[in-house]
This record gives C-alpha cells, structure tokens and sequence, in this order.
C-alpha cells in the first residue's frame, strides 16, 4: 500500500489524514509465508506472549530521510 496514512487527533479522537506522512506499508499474515510464521512464532517464544490475537506483522519503509514520530494510530477509518 501507498498513499496517505491517518492519524487519531489527540485532542479530538477523530481521525484525520496526515499528509506529511506519506509511506509503503505491508501488512504480513502468517499465512502467506513459512517466513512470516517463523517470525511470528520467535516472537511468541521470546516473548513468552500469546500471538493469536495479535496483528498481522507489520512492515513500514517511510523513504529516504523519512523518519518516525510518536503518534496515535489505535483507531482506524
């Protein structure tokens, strides 16, 4: 996915687009990939938390000099 991310007004809660956050985003379910199900499954072992009501994994790549910030993104359009 590419486009524009959102992000939860603090003071609000609504949730609004963030157009100085522009990003790649993949979302990896466990399914797709013997990979992904061994990440998943290292986390859960080094962890000692439980995976099945986890989100997929995420993968962000925010470009070249892009950064991340502090932000609230718990609530979704």
């Amino acid at each position: 996915m590419y486009g524009r991310e959102y992000m939860q007004n603090a003071i609000t809660g609504e949730l609004e687009t963030a157009n100085y956050r522009i990003s790649k985003s993949a979302w990896l379910k466990i399914e797709e990939h013997s990979i992904i199900a061994n990440i998943v499954q290292r986390t859960e072992d080094m962890t000692g938390l439980d995976m099945l009501s986890a989100e997929e994994l995420q993968v962000v790549n925010y470009g070249i000099g892009g950064h991340y910030e502090p932000h609230f993104d718990f609530a979704r359009k």
